[in-house]
């Protein structure tokens, strides 16, 4: 079982760092052409600036909603590893009076 862990570890980091470290500066930066079509100051400069601006806040309310997500789900772990360890008892129980 600890093969098939660490590969899938393995697996999820490398998918996290692909789609996150590799795609995260294009969808930020399309993120912020939309917010500068939108725009009307006085320069492009700043146009491009505000929007970069506005388009990295976008990727912050992501990383609140996670942090909420996330924290939601820890008040639920222990109550899920009980429910877990309960279901393997039983099992066991089950496969011992089956031989």
């Amino acid at each position: 079982m600890p093969n098939r862990r660490s590969s899938a570890e393995a697996f999820q980091l490398l998918l996290a760092h692909a789609l996150g470290e590799a795609g995260a500066p294009y969808i930020v930066a399309l993120i912020a052409e939309a917010f500068e079509a939108n725009m009307s100051y006085d320069t492009i400069e700043e146009n491009r600036y505000w929007s970069m601006q506005y388009a990295l806040f976008v990727t912050l309310a992501f990383l609140v909603v996670g942090g909420i997500i996330f924290l939601t789900a820890a008040f639920t772990v222990v109550k899920d590893k009980q429910k877990v360890d309960l279901f393997y008892e039983s099992k066991q129980a089950r496969v011992k009076i089956c031989q």
